[in-house]
C-alpha cells in the first residue's frame, strides 16, 4: 500500500505503540485517514482475493484429499483454511438451499378414484369411533376420537398443510437436529479410538469435515441434475454416469479420511468404518423423524 505514515507512533484503531507498517495487536496498517477511491478498490480487490484464495486452499482438498484439513487442523495450520465448523454452516446452509427447490419432487399424488371412495367412507362412517383426516389433498391418516385436544388441535393443523409444506418444514428443522448429531458422532470417534492421543475437540473436527464433504457431494449431485434438466446437452445416461461416480468416490472418501486422521491400518479402518456408517445412518433417519416431530411441534 502507498502513502505510509513512517512517523507514526500510535495505532490509529487500538491505540498500541506501533513497531512497523502495521500493528502487532490489531493487524491495522499504517495509512493515511484520507483515502483515495482508488486505495478503496485497491482493500477491495485484496480482500476478495485474499478470501478466494482460502476458498480454493479448503475445498479443493476437502475434495479431493480424505482427511487433509483435518490434519492440518490437528497440526496447528489454521489461518490459511476455512474454520471447520463455519465450513459446515457454509455447505449445509448451500445444500439445504438447493434442497427447497425439491419441493415438485416430493409432492404425493393421489388418484380420483381414491379421493372418491375416501369420500364414500367418510359419509358412511359418520358414527364410528375414528375419524379420517385429510393432510392437504395427498395424505390421509385415521386418528382416534379419544386423542387429547392438544393431539387433535395439531392434526386440525396437519388438514390444513400440503405434503410439499410439511417438507419445507421439515427441511427447516433438518439442520438444526443434524448439528445435534456432530457431537454425538464426534463421542463415536473418541469410543472407538480411545487409544489415540487424540483430543474431542479433533474428533469433532473430523466429522464436522467429513459433514461438509458428504454435504458438498449432494450439493453437486442437485447441481448436476438441476443443470441437466434446465440444460438438456448431454444425455441421461451421462449424468447418471457423473452422479454415479460422485456417490462412489464418497464411499471411498470417507475410510479414506478415517485412515488419513487416526493412522491405522486398512482392515481396521475398514471395519470401523462399516460400523460407522451403520452407526450414522440410524442416527440420520432418528434425525430426520426428529426433525418432522419438530416441524409438527411448532406448527
Amino acid at each position: 500500500m502507498s502513502e505510509k505514515l513512517e512517523l507514526e507512533r500510535h495505532c490509529e484503531n487500538c491505540g498500541t505503540l506501533l513497531q512497523g507498517e502495521y500493528c502487532h495487536r490489531c493487524g491495522q496498517e499504517v495509512i493515511h485517514n484520507r483515502r483515495f477511491f482508488g486505495g478503496v478498490i485497491l482493500d477491495l480487490l485484496n480482500t476478495f482475493f485474499s478470501y478466494d484464495s482460502k476458498v480454493n486452499r479448503t475445498f479443493l482438498p476437502l475434495f479431493f484429499k480424505p482427511g487433509f484439513l483435518t490434519r492440518e487442523y490437528m497440526a496447528g495450520r489454521r489461518a490459511r483454511y476455512i474454520l471447520p465448523f463455519r465450513l459446515y454452516l457454509f455447505t449445509s446452509v448451500f445444500c439445504f438451499i438447493l434442497l427447497s427447490f425439491q419441493d415438485d419432487l416430493l409432492k404425493f399424488d393421489v388418484t380420483p378414484e381414491d379421493t372418491a371412495s375416501q369420500e364414500d367412507a367418510s359419509s358412511q362412517e359418520d358414527t364410528s369411533s375414528q375419524k379420517e383426516t385429510s393432510l392437504g389433498d395427498t395424505i390421509t391418516f385415521k386418528a382416534d376420537s379419544d386423542l387429547s385436544p392438544e393431539f387433535e388441535a395439531k392434526l386440525e393443523k396437519l388438514s390444513e398443510k400440503s405434503a410439499s409444506e410439511l417438507v419445507n418444514l421439515t427441511l427447516e428443522a433438518t439442520p438444526k437436529v443434524l448439528l445435534l448429531l456432530m457431537p454425538i458422532m464426534a463421542l463415536v470417534l473418541k469410543l472407538f479410538y480411545l487409544r489415540s492421543r487424540i483430543y474431542f475437540v479433533d474428533h469433532f473436527v473430523a466429522v464436522l469435515h467429513c459433514q461438509s464433504f458428504l454435504f458438498l457431494m449432494l450439493s453437486l449431485i442437485m447441481l448436476i441434475s438441476y443443470l441437466g434438466a434446465a440444460i438438456p446437452v448431454f444425455p441421461d445416461w451421462t449424468l447418471n454416469i457423473v452422479i454415479t461416480g460422485i456417490l462412489l468416490w464418497a464411499l471411498i472418501y470417507l475410510p479414506m479420511a478415517l485412515k488419513q486422521v487416526y493412522r491405522q491400518s486398512t482392515v481396521l479402518t475398514v471395519v470401523k468404518y462399516l460400523l460407522l456408517l451403520i452407526i450414522y445412518g440410524t442416527l440420520s433417519i432418528l434425525t430426520i423423524i426428529a426433525a418432522f416431530g419438530w416441524s409438527l411441534f411448532w406448527l
